[in-house]
């Protein structure tokens, strides 16, 4: 199905839900190689690029829904709720991350205060993902 088809359907339907770079199971393996995660609830799945995206945002990155894309990991943080690594990828976040782990009852978008709060410099590696639109109850969690 076409990007444009796709998008179209999102507004027509008014779908909650969120649009995101979600990796492939090789990157997915590789990040969480490379970054091991520290806390129980394991997530490493994706890259938010818009949470409960309008129709500018929509518009905005159409042309990418469906494209699989490169993510460059710079950094990391974690604290004892969570785990998160800073991405140079599309995103309306002032941090685009991906969420590595979360403490029992933490929420993934925690990530966002951790690495507000600050990040250390890591070695850059390179991820790959396909971006996609997700329903919120798509909501990956699961235990490594």
């Amino acid at each position: 199905m076409k990007s444009s088809h796709i998008v179209s359907l999102m507004l027509e339907e008014q779908m909650d839900g969120y649009l995101a770079v979600v990796l492939t199971q090789n990157s997915r393996k590789e990040l969480l190689r490379l970054v091991p995660p520290k806390h129980k609830e394991v997530i490493a799945h994706h890259s938010t690029i818009a949470f409960k995206p309008g129709a500018e945002t929509l518009k905005k990155y159409k042309t990418l829904v469906g494209k699989k894309i490169k993510l460059v990991v710079l950094g990391a943080a974690s604290d004892e709720k969570g785990q998160a690594v800073l991405v140079n990828g599309p995103s309306e976040n002032p941090h685009p991350h991906i969420t590595i782990s979360c403490a029992p009852g933490v929420e993934a978008k925690y990530s966002n205060e951790l690495l507000s709060r600050g990040w250390r410099r890591t070695k850059p590696f390179n991820v790959y993902g396909q971006v996609q639109f997700l329903a919120l109850d798509d909501e990956p969690a699961s235990k490594a």
